[in-house]
């Protein structure tokens, strides 16, 4: 999940890098003497302030969506909690499969549960929010890039209490 919330952080930075070398090459051609050229150095040095902006900001989400997107599992069943924008919660017995799928370029292993339950304070805006934009819900359970997951204690819990998605009795 690291990777996942920070690589959008790098790709700001490339554009970052980008539009100083446009900030740059613009000063350059404001030399020329043609009148056009001369707002470059103005356009540019709007774009290069945008991108740092927008960059500051974009790392400053990636981290509180870091911070605050976690898995809680009880005995009765597992909530997944994609701060700020909505929380999931079913219990093992509605848990049908564990799938690789594919998010963002990367593949991950997820929980596809038949049904679910939204929770959590951002539920609301993320699920209208989502919908106003066209953007399809999401219904599984990443686990990939958690703690535990393949080879500690989630991996056990999993095991444990949804035995039988792995073919286990």
């Amino acid at each position: 999940m690291f990777i996942l919330r920070f690589s959008t952080f790098f790709l700001q930075l490339f554009l970052v890098a980008i539009t100083f070398g446009m900030f740059a090459g613009a000063k350059l051609l404001a030399e020329l003497d043609v009148a056009i050229f001369k707002l470059f150095p103005y356009f540019g040095a709007g774009l290069f302030i945008f991108a740092v902006i927008i960059t500051i900001y974009q790392f400053v989400l990636s981290v509180i969506r870091f911070l605050g997107t976690y898995i809680k599992v009880t005995e009765s069943g597992i909530e997944y909690h994609n701060f700020p924008y909505y929380g999931l919660y079913c219990q093992w017995h509605e848990i049908e499969r564990l799938e690789k799928i594919t998010k963002h370029g990367f593949k991950i292993d997820a929980l596809i549960p038949s049904s679910f339950e939204h929770i959590g304070k951002g539920t609301f805006l993320g699920i209208k929010l989502r919908k106003d934009l066209g953007i399809k819900e999401e219904t599984f359970i990443p686990l990939s890039g958690f703690s535990g997951w393949s080879d500690g204690k989630l991996a056990n819990d999993v095991k444990k209490y949804a035995g039988h998605i792995f073919g286990d009795k």
